[in-house]
């Protein structure tokens, strides 16, 4: 019983002793998405405010048709329980700095993607979530350039 205690009692010590990172997802992860023919293409990246190097992104519970990452890292795929993708960086040179940020984690899922659930390894396991934001098509920024070039002409008119 006496060693029970002691191993709860350390626990409990090493729980709540140990710094705990808590970031909101704009200081790690930050994402964007465009639909294409074949779903919805997002783009992840790392942005480390931490003073550790990260080596492991995760993504859960998403089931992507396509993953692919930056030079350097390793991709793998879990397809039973939870569905996730993570992100190893293959050598040590790979991780991502401290200050530093590494773009290029992407996947294409077959519906629009709300709140992803992230987790970053570095020394401690950092949770976020991230919200892609939405990134209009090319032809969607010329309607608007156009609007706006004829806003400033009637402007200009005016005058």
């Amino acid at each position: 019983m006496r060693i029970v205690n002691t191993l709860i009692i350390s626990c409990l010590f090493v729980f709540c002793i140990t710094p705990h990172h808590v970031f909101s997802a704009t200081n790690l992860v930050s994402g964007v998405y465009e639909q294409t023919s074949t779903g919805y293409f997002i783009t992840l990246t790392v942005n480390n405010s931490t003073e550790e190097f990260i080596e492991r992104l995760r993504v859960k519970n998403v089931n992507p048709s396509e993953i692919w990452g930056p030079p350097g890292w390793t991709i793998y795929q879990q397809t039973y329980i939870h569905y996730s993708v993570y992100w190893n960086a293959s050598t040590p040179t790979k991780r991502i700095p401290p200050g530093m940020s590494e773009t290029g984690f992407g996947f294409i899922l077959p519906h629009e993607p709300g709140r992803l659930q992230c987790s970053l390894l570095g020394r401690d396991l950092l949770f976020t979530e991230v919200t892609p934001m939405f990134v209009p098509e090319p032809a969607s920024l010329v309607v608007l350039a156009a609007g706006l070039a004829g806003m400033g002409g009637v402007m200009r008119r005016r005058r």
